[in-house]
């Protein structure tokens, strides 16, 4: 198994991968008062490998009011809590994580740069990122912030209208209410910039299901308006993932990404 990277409580020679965080319920409509939540970096989907450090999550209940939660848990593997659910409809589970990275140019391509012993690391064919032993002198780098914005929904009894409060960078909506999408159903995915109005460029949008790696994620790309019509082929637990193209020849800045995992019905 591959070691994690980007995850501020393990080592710092770890390899690079595809470890995102992420939140999620077991399920998407319950009638229950309480519901657990689970959270974590994971790089199969929504298969937690490592808590989340020092998160705290916003709740947005069904009439809009938001509230916070710190959990305590002291699990290693993921960050669970419970979500008390005192009124009915749809209810917003939202953390913002983020982390330091640093890019180096070579080769007329911006670079993750790791540092890293030439010993702990591939050969320079197999890997995506640099390492101090590719340059002949200390390169310059460039400090980059990378942000998750991490979602989840969970309806008691029956779904309501979601009234966001609070706004992601790259805030995603479906033109159906994320506890009633259906397998085979065609859903518009509307990714909306509100990133203090920078310009993101053109919006990617990958889906993938419970336990797929990035190699195996499905990739859409969003029109001008932010729009991409995406289908999920059968039920079961999904990781829809927004962020701009990444393009190598340009000197990178903050990377924005916004991660909700959705429950798809039969």
């Amino acid at each position: 198994m591959k070691k994690l990277l980007l995850v501020a409580a393990l080592t710092a020679s770890a390899t690079v991968s595809a470890h995102q965080p992420y939140v999620s319920t077991l399920v998407g409509q319950t009638e229950n008062s309480r519901t657990p939540i689970i959270a974590g970096y994971a790089e199969e989907a929504l298969s937690s490998e490592a808590a989340l450090k020092k998160a705290v999550f916003s709740v947005v209940d069904p009439e809009s009011q938001v509230s916070q939660v710190t959990p305590e848990t002291q699990l290693k593997s993921a960050t669970v809590f419970d979500l008390s659910l005192p009124k009915e409809g749809t209810y917003k589970v939202n953390s913002t994580i983020s982390y330091n990275l640093k890019y180096a140019f070579q080769d007329k391509a911006w670079q993750m740069f790791l540092d890293m012993p030439t010993d702990k690391a591939p050969a320079k064919a197999s890997r995506h990122y640099l390492i101090p032993s590719d340059f002949k002198k200390t390169p310059e780098t460039v400090d980059v912030t990378r942000e998750w914005t991490i979602q989840s929904y969970i309806s008691k009894k029956h779904t309501s209208a979601i009234k966001d409060v609070e706004l992601a960078p790259i805030d995603l909506t479906f033109s159906i209410h994320p506890n009633e999408i259906k397998a085979n159903q065609d859903v518009v995915v509307y990714a909306h910039n509100h990133s203090k109005n920078e310009h993101l460029g053109e919006i990617e949008v990958s889906v993938r299901k419970l336990g797929e790696s990035d190699e195996q994620a499905k990739l859409f790309s969003a029109n001008k308006e932010g729009e991409t019509t995406i289908r999920f082929a059968t039920a079961g637990q999904y990781l829809v993932v927004a962020t701009p193209k990444f393009n190598p020849q340009v000197k990178p800045t903050t990377q924005y990404f916004t991660i909700v995992s959705l429950h798809v019905n039969h």
